[in-house]
Parts: structure tokens; C-alpha cells; sequence
């Protein structure tokens, strides 16, 4: 993605070595985990536990690009809150150009149009959608490659998804909690 290859060329320019990058991109990160703890939660202390105990080495060290579209979007959210749509959107478009999965943050504002009725049925859909993920799969695979005219992206994105990895047993348990358990929890609240 165009967005990640800029944020690594320049960080590349100011420090050749990749530890350089990571300096960069774990300030980036942490400091807007951070300001969004500070803001929206008011167990402060436990949330941070809680990151630095299952995700901080996660996103600091492994998943990078993915960290960093998330962590511009953990500040889109602040801006979002406040109905500033220009700065949401042209956050929105930063998360998109550093990873594919941002331009499901252009859907966020729709949600917030909604009624509160009308909210909860949405919510209710999007988790049945994500439950059912695994059998939507190979179409939105499909969809993603479509959309992508550069051959270089394209090819990226068909490895990406044809990648065969095997889960630790936390994502086993990540992956059996967003597809069993939370839509069974929100569609008992509807």
C-alpha cells in the first residue's frame, strides 16, 4: 500500500537501519494507544495492563503495518466523537492507503446517523457478517483482488490471502470469541 511504503521511505531517510522505523512506528503507536485510553476509558491503569499484557509485543513487533493503520484510526476515532468529518475522513483515507482493511472506517459514520433501533440492528447484521467470515471469505478474496489494477499490489494481496498460517492458541481463542460467542451476546441483547 502506497501509505506504508511512504511511511517506510521516510523513516528509512532520517535512519537507515530498520530499527529506526521501529523506534518511529512504536512512538506513533503507543502514543495514541495511550491518548485513547486517556480519553475513553476510565479504568485507565487496567487498560493499559491489558494491552502491554496481550498486545504490545503483538503490535509492536509483528504486525506493523496493520498497528499503525489501527493506531491512526484509534485517533480518527477521537476526532470522530467531536463530528469532525474532514479530519475523520482524511484520517480515514491515511489508515486506507497504509492497509486495505482501513476503508472499512469510511462505513463508521453511517452508524452514527442511525437511530439507536436502527444502530442496534446494524450492529446485530455486522456481527452476523463477521460470524459467518469464514464462508464470505473466498468471495470478498476474490472482490479485493478485483479491485486492485497495479499488478505488484495485486499479486501482494492474492499472497497475502493465500497465505497458510497456523494460530497459536490465542488467536484459536480470539477467532472461536468473535465468531461464537459475541454474535450469540448481542443478538440475545436485540
Amino acid at each position: 500500500m502506497p501509505g506504508w511504503i511512504i511511511f517506510t521511505s521516510t523513516c528509512k531517510s532520517l535512519c537507515p537501519q530498520f530499527i529506526g522505523l521501529q523506534f518511529i512506528h512504536a512512538t506513533i503507536l503507543n502514543i495514541s494507544i495511550f491518548l485513547f485510553i486517556r480519553q475513553f476509558s476510565q479504568y485507565r491503569f487496567t487498560a493499559v495492563l491489558m494491552y502491554v499484557l496481550l498486545a504490545y509485543i503483538n503490535l509492536n513487533t509483528e504486525i506493523l503495518r496493520e498497528s499503525l493503520a489501527m493506531s491512526i484510526f484509534l485517533l480518527a476515532i477521537v476526532v470522530f466523537v467531536r463530528n469532525k468529518w474532514f479530519v475523520y475522513c482524511i484520517l480515514c483515507f491515511i489508515v486506507s492507503m497504509i492497509h486495505v482493511s482501513g476503508f472499512i472506517t469510511f462505513i463508521f459514520p453511517v452508524g452514527k446517523l442511525l437511530s439507536i433501533h436502527s444502530r442496534k440492528k446494524l450492529i446485530g447484521v455486522f456481527i452476523c457478517i463477521i460470524a459467518l467470515s469464514g464462508a464470505l471469505w473466498n468471495f470478498f478474496q476474490a472482490q479485493v483482488a478485483n479491485f486492485f489494477i497495479i499488478g505488484a499490489v495485486k499479486d501482494g494481496a492474492e499472497a497475502y490471502f493465500n497465505n497458510d498460517y497456523v494460530q497459536n492458541i490465542n488467536g484459536i481463542i480470539v477467532s472461536l470469541t468473535t465468531r461464537c460467542v459475541i454474535p450469540f451476546l448481542v443478538i440475545s441483547t436485540l
